[in-house]
């Protein structure tokens, strides 16, 4: 399994970036369109104003002789930085803003120019041409030593250009600015998003390794609150659910003592710990006398009461540390690691087997009832090679208890004095 932080890392980094790229194209594309709006917009404003400078400045040249037409272009050329070029009907060029002479594409369109105005009248004809650089204009003009001329004006269009470019630089940064802007939100919402969802998954991950009191303890009242309620909800019920099983797994029904699979663990775990190398472990095994006999006259439910009544009086009798389990039937299991000897073993097996005699009933048609139990007792140190064997342990109490049967009942025999 995967770690909270790994899986948090990666959610995030993922929709982040999927986030970032889907507003980067979306403010890209929107900024391309309204960028090329803008510089549309603006090369056709301009030439929308130079041709009304143009057809302005023709109306103020037309008729008027030639010095006042080269003061008011000279004017126009110094104050603007246009060009111009008076150009006659021959091709020739008495005036112009500079000492150039007449460029030859501008020459073939200027006579172009000069031919179309020969046939169209003294009305005035406008033409525009030129590209992202320069526009030019052809235009006929009716001066009064020239009485069929042109004027041949070049607008430089680089300043504009140079405002597209200001224009393209400042898209490029509103989309960065808006893109960084975009990058803090969406990390602001992962991280109000991701950070829950990561709770609850090392939540899942403390509660997979046997911390059952983890708690999510997420305080809000959207859906993420109502999960994270949901989910220790759900753990306090499956909490107590697995408690209940982990019990049963290990406890006997009837008695509520541990059963015979949870000793016989716990025996192999203490006879192969080190550290009970050198204590004297013993184990003893016991049976009620003559329990078939309570079973089949008194019936099965007198049985069972006996075999409850008899674990409640063991486990008040025996030290806290022992362990107490049913074997199987009317038999029953002690272990205790730690006893100062066989004296000791056998002083305790001797106060179970009186407590048990001393256990009276109350039955219908047997008011006098009284249990016995018979007791086989084993040391682990008398059992040499076979001591770490749980196995030749529990063979060894049961052959005691076999000889404590033997011997009338109601006895302890402890194995290996016989």
């Amino acid at each position: 399994m995967k770690s909270g932080r790994t899986v948090r890392k990666s959610l995030a980094w993922h929709v982040a970036i999927l986030y970032l790229l889907m507003n980067l194209a979306s403010i890209a594309f929107f900024t391309y369109v309204i960028g090329s709006q803008q510089s549309g917009l603006l090369v056709d404003l301009t030439r929308y104003q130079a041709k009304e400078l143009v057809e302005g400045l023709v109306a103020d040249l037309d008729s008027s002789d030639l010095p006042t037409a080269r003061s008011m272009l000279d004017s126009l050329a110094k104050n603007s930085g246009h060009r111009y070029w008076l150009v006659a009907a021959d091709d020739s060029v008495f005036a112009s803003s500079q000492p150039l002479p007449l460029p030859k594409d501008y020459r073939v369109q200027a006579v172009q120019a000069t031919m179309q105005r020969a046939f169209s009248g003294r009305s005035l004809n406008l033409q525009l041409d030129g590209d992202s650089q320069e526009m030019r204009f052809y235009l006929p003009l009716r001066l009064a030593q020239h009485d069929d001329c042109m004027l041949l004006l070049v607008m430089d269009m680089k300043p504009i250009g140079g405002k597209i470019r200001g224009l393209g630089s400042l898209v490029v940064l509103a989309v960065l600015v808006l893109s960084a802007l975009h990058l803090i939100f969406a990390l602001l919402v992962l991280q109000w998003i991701v950070k829950p969802i990561r709770q609850l998954w090392d939540a899942t991950a403390r509660v997979a390794a046997g911390d059952w009191n983890h708690r999510v303890a997420l305080r809000r009242t959207d859906e993420i609150g109502g999960l994270a309620q949901g989910f220790d909800e759900m753990l306090d019920v499956t909490r107590d659910a697995y408690r209940r099983i982990e019990k049963m797994a290990v406890t006997d029904a009837l008695t509520g003592l541990y059963n015979r699979r949870f000793f016989m663990d716990q025996l192999s775990r203490i006879l192969q710990d080190p550290a009970n190398a050198e204590q004297n472990i013993c184990l003893l095994i016991f049976d009620v006398d003559h329990f078939k006999k309570i079973n089949d006259t008194l019936g099965h439910a007198t049985g069972d009461l006996v075999l409850v009544r008899l674990a409640k009086t063991l486990q008040e009798s025996l030290p806290a540390d022992a362990i107490l389990a049913r074997y199987g039937g009317e038999e029953f299991v002690v272990l205790q690691a730690q006893t100062s000897g066989a004296d000791a073993a056998k002083a305790m097996a001797e106060r179970i087997r009186g407590a048990a005699s001393s256990m009276k009933f109350d039955t219908e048609g047997h008011s006098s009832l009284q249990v016995t139990i018979s007791v086989g007792l084993v040391m682990q140190a008398s059992m040499g090679a076979l001591a770490t064997n749980g196995d030749e342990l529990l063979k060894s109490a049961d052959a005691a208890l076999y000889v404590a049967k033997s011997l009338g009942r109601n006895r302890v025999v402890c194995f290996g004095e016989f």
